[in-house]
């Protein structure tokens, strides 16, 4: 077992862990136990406050959960353990998006842009969300004893996110909205299989079944051009693998019929994708970046200042940073917050 953080600092420290899952769970617990705090404050406000509503969740999820994978669970276990929160909370983390579907079905999905370029297998998105959550990001270098590595930007408590691991095998991930109800196995801890996966095919077979009932769209790709676009609407799913040279997604349904709740942004955004594709011509990180720092369409655009947030539990959204990720060098190129105030940093996994 081994947990050390080899960026120390208040904006998206760096940490190796290191271990079985539950050591792996341990170590990211302890190293960030004030963070992994401050995020369930966070998040227990953008869920309603409902304690009682949010540990009955919690604890179906945990049996989904377990069912599923149980290394999950004790990694999940772990947290709890390092950071002195009761378990359920952490279970409420991984869950919080599903969780937050259900108790915020007037809020529409209206965060992150993702896209990858086939020819160069680079895979990138922004993260946009809730300011609050900026300065709790975590970049973390996982080694499990059994696992490939991986290399993910995480929030504190939650297992996955968006990140690539050492078989380059990546994933990015848009948030959906959908009337369905949503159980299962959450989409956070999904993206971590993802990642987990020695292939992309073991990746495709993991995530594609009934199991995971979210609305989510998982953006799974790999080092040799293979690219699924995998959309979710509770029980519904679609795959979409185009032959073109980039594919992107905002946060409608492009596949799925499922037309209401699709916000002004989230058109805008794809239209604009749908501008700088064609203007586009390299399929290098910097392509990338430019389109991805894109600012134009004022008030709607890829890369947003934040902005005064009126729905409860928030107070301003924005993009949080935007990440690249070079599958075939191992390479990520990620902002330790707004990317319209933060430069890229490089890191690697060795």
């Amino acid at each position: 077992m081994s947990a050390e953080i080899l960026l120390n600092r208040e904006m998206m420290p760096l940490a190796r862990l290191s271990g079985s899952s539950r050591e792996i769970g341990y170590g990211h617990g302890s190293l960030f136990a004030d963070k992994v705090r401050r995020c369930w404050e966070v998040y227990k406000v953008i869920l309603g406050g409902d304690e009682t509503l949010i540990r009955r969740r919690a604890n179906a999820f945990e049996e989904s959960i377990t069912a599923f994978e149980p290394r999950y669970s004790e990694e999940i276990y772990g947290i709890a353990e390092g950071s002195g929160l009761e378990s359920w909370k952490i279970f409420a983390l991984n869950a919080r998006t599903e969780i937050f579907r259900e108790v915020a079905r007037e809020k529409l999905a209206d965060e992150c842009t993702s896209l990858y370029f086939r020819p160069s297998a680079v895979l990138g998105q922004n993260w946009d969300f809730e300011e609050k959550c900026e300065s709790l990001m975590l970049l973390l270098e996982l080694r499990p004893d059994d696992r490939p590595a991986v290399l993910m930007m995480a929030e504190p408590g939650i297992i996955g996110k968006i990140g690539f691991n050492s078989c380059g095998v990546g994933v990015c991930l848009n948030i959906l909205s959908c009337p369905s109800s949503l159980s299962g196995v959450p989409v956070h801890v999904m993206l971590r299989r993802v990642v987990d996966s020695e292939s992309f095919e073991e990746a495709l077979e993991a995530v594609d079944s009934d199991v995971i009932q979210s609305a989510s769209n998982m953006l799974i790709a790999d080092d040799n051009g293979n690219v699924v676009s995998l959309e979710l609407a509770g029980e519904e799913r679609a795959r979409y693998a185009p032959p073109s040279d980039i594919v992107f997604h905002t946060n409608h349904y492009l596949q799925l019929p499922i037309r209401e709740n699709i916000t002004d942004s989230s058109k805008a955004r794809c239209q604009r994708m749908e501008e700088l594709v064609l203007q586009n011509s390299k399929f290098d990180a910097e392509a990338m970046k430019a389109i991805l720092l894109d600012k134009q369409n004022a008030g709607l655009p890829i890369c947003r200042e934040y902005v005064p947030d009126p729905d409860p539990g928030f107070t301003a959204s924005g993009t949080n940073c935007s990440i690249i990720m070079e599958l075939r060098n191992r390479v990520m190129h990620i902002t330790p917050g707004n990317p319209l105030r933060h430069p890229f940093e490089t890191h690697t996994l060795a």
